[in-house]
């Protein structure tokens, strides 16, 4: 119960949703409950249409681990090119670049690594 309030008070509805229900598998009878599930259910009703879905929640969440883990390779690639392992650095960074393509930081470290080669190569 304590998460569905911390949910409502962000107004985020649908999480509250979720652990209203789960609470009420558990607990059917609990007057604190049905109650507190009687107003979630009217503030999700007044604000249907102006939240997202949970599937594009859900969605939206996994874009974010996505990135978070295109961002590592990034960072790994960096340390790579530190180490002057340019082909490391640069097939992470051509792998990085195809799971999000709008990363600039992918397209600087790959600029430097073609800076590198041809500072090498002189």
């Amino acid at each position: 119960m304590r998460i569905a309030n911390e949910a409502r008070k962000a107004n985020d509805y649908l999480q509250a949703d979720d652990q209203l229900v789960s609470a009420m598998k558990a607990d059917p009878k609990n007057p604190e409950l049905i109650a507190l599930k009687k107003i979630n259910d009217r503030d999700l009703l007044q604000n249907q249409g102006r939240q997202p879905d949970k599937q594009t929640l859900r969605e939206a969440e996994q874009t974010a681990r996505e990135r978070v883990a295109t961002s590592v390779k990034v960072q790994n690639a960096k340390v790579k090119l530190g180490m002057g392992q340019l082909d490391e650095a640069e097939a992470i960074l051509r792998e990085a670049a195809l799971e999000d393509p709008t990363n600039s930081e992918i397209f600087y470290y790959l600029d430097r690594t073609q800076q590198d080669r041809y500072h090498v190569g002189a």
